[in-house]
């Protein structure tokens, strides 16, 4: 029971829609497996529990930064100016883009989130990237990390293929 008090709030639900949806696949391939199936059922859970795994990915990334950054709420366009070689969590080198923007004639700088390997910040120089920060204090902000985003996306992506798959093999 100590284990469960050092979880954090925001990641409760999606443990529990997590578990439910891992058991839900336990109980298909146990009705698979005993009854038999031609298997449209099974395919159109499998494709929705895909598809809530996707929603639960870009849910928890948006309440995370939300709750790191809750006052960050205005956008600006910065320049990635330089980068930052550092460990990541991973114990690999990675470069992180520092990104300078402007607010109110005052320039400021941060540091990405999101790293990247080898030769690729050299290309990211120049670029334009936004910059979310705190109205009442500029030098509070971040920018904001698309690889949760892209991930749930690509799960949702799937889901919906599946289903979509699943729906024309029914069909023909």
């Amino acid at each position: 029971m100590k284990e469960l008090k050092n979880i954090k709030k925001e990641f409760i639900i999606p443990i529990i829609i997590f578990g439910i949806v891992c058991i839900n696949a336990i109980i298909i391939i146990i009705m698979c497996l005993v009854f038999e199936s031609d298997g449209t059922a099974p395919s159109v859970i499998i494709g929705l529990e895909v598809i809530v795994i996707g929603l639960v990915e870009i849910i928890v990334d948006k309440r995370l930064t939300k709750k790191e950054y809750p006052n960050c709420l205005t956008k600006t366009k910065g320049t990635i100016i330089s980068d930052s070689m550092q460990l990541n969590e991973s114990a690999e080198w990675s470069r992180y883009p520092i990104v300078k923007y402007v607010v109110n004639n005052k320039e400021y700088m941060v540091k990405s989130s999101t790293g990247t390997g080898g030769i690729m910040s050299f290309f990211l120089k120049n670029k334009k990237k936004t910059v979310y920060y705190n109205k009442n204090n500029p030098s509070e902000a971040y920018t904001k990390n698309y690889i949760a985003i892209i991930v749930g996306s690509m799960f949702i992506i799937c889901g919906i293929l599946a289903l979509v798959a699943t729906f024309i093999l029914e069909i023909c």
